[in-house]
Order: structure tokens, then sequence, then C-alpha cells
């Protein structure tokens, strides 16, 4: 305000008033980004900003900022996969101790939608970019839902694992190599838990992998 009342007084120029207004302006303007940042409210206007400056920014200053589409398509590739190993579940009785089938059912169901949100919320975020010729993503947006899919999975791999010892330890001739070997068939139920552990390992490896990938090294 005194740059202006006084910009006679001192005879000063249209571009000198300009530099001293963006002078006063812009230390306030970077403590309000900071503290939106530190409040996580990240401001999606400066998001796009940066996203527009890629190409002059460092590529590994890029790459913690932004996540490519190239990085989730795998993902959402094993999360229905792991959602499809979940529902084939659901054809066999597992004569858990602890739980009977309809509760057994239920926790599967539960988990299912889990996953299904999870991975619609990145469908979406993804179908947001098409447009995009960076077909890339804000890292503040994607990695919580990294977090939550990898929490997800390590509590699936868990459960799966503790299932597994369960049924071998209930029939451990049945799946002696041997007898296999002699054409006994294992039992179905410990080859689909096998199998979906498989995707559930593939899955939590992936989240990590993109997460470390976006990482600033310092």
């Amino acid at each position: 305000w005194q740059v202006i009342k006084l910009r006679h007084g001192l005879r000063l120029g249209p571009v000198a008033v300009r530099w001293s207004l963006f002078n006063a302006a812009w230390p306030t303007a970077i403590w309000s980004v900071s503290l939106l940042c530190l409040m996580e409210e990240t401001p999606t206007w400066l998001l796009s900003t940066l996203k527009l400056l890629g190409p002059f920014l460092p590529q590994m200053l890029f790459s913690s900022l932004f996540v490519s589409r190239l990085s989730l398509e795998p993902i959402i590739h094993l999360l229905r996969g792991v959602q499809a190993d979940e529902r084939s579940r659901l054809r066999y009785s597992w004569d858990n101790p602890l739980l009977c089938d309809e509760a057994y059912s239920l926790i599967i169901h539960k988990r299912v939608e889990r996953l299904a949100a999870i991975e619609a919320r990145i469908v979406e975020l993804l179908d947001q970019e098409l447009d995009d010729e960076q077909q890339s993503i804000p890292s503040a947006q994607v990695m919580p839902l990294l977090d939550k899919t990898q929490a997800a999975t390590e509590q699936l791999e868990s459960a799966i694992e503790a299932e597994l010892v369960r049924l071998l330890d209930l029939q451990p001739l049945r799946h002696n190599r041997y007898l296999l070997s002699l054409g006994l068939r294992p039992d179905p139920r410990v080859v689909t838990l096998k199998a979906e552990l498989r995707g559930v390992e593939m899955l939590k490896r992936r989240c990590i992998a993109v997460k470390s990938d976006s990482e600033v090294v310092d």
C-alpha cells in the first residue's frame, strides 16, 4: 500500500511498482502454501502448475510428485485378481473351529468390498487424467490408496498363511510330496489358498515398488 501511495512522490515506474508488490506478496504466499501442505490440504492449483512445468523439472523431483499411469495399471490388475481369488474361496466349506461358514463368508465379502473400493478410487483417478499427455497422477492422491492396499494385503497374507498351516496340519499325508508324485490329489482348498497367496504377495511387492520409486533420495 505504501508503494502505491508514494509511487508519484518517489517517481516509481509501473515495473518498479509491480516488482515491489511481488516482493511484498511472495513470502506470505509461500508461507500460506506451506501451511496448507502441512495441514495435508494439498492445493490442486499448485499440482496442476507443477505438472505443466514437468518437462523443466528434474526427473527425480517429478517422480516424487507424480505417479505414472503405467505404474498403477499392474496394481489394478492384481487387485482384481485377488478379489477373484477371494470369491473363489466361497465355493468351499472351511471347517474352521473358530468361525462358521456364514461368518467366514461375511469376512470375505467385507474384504472384497474394501479392495473393490480401493480399485474404484484408483480407476477414477486414472480416468481423470485420460486427456493428460503425461498420464500421471499426483502422489498426494495415490499414496494413501497404496498404503491402504498394502495394509490390506499384509492382513490378508497373514490370514492365508494361518489358514494354510491349519489345513496342512489337519491332513499332513495328503500333501506329502511323495504321495503327490504317486497321483494323490491335494486338497483343492490348499491349492486355492496357495494361488491366492502368490497374487497377494505380488500385489504387496508392487505397492512397495511404486512407493519406493516415488521417494526422493537424500
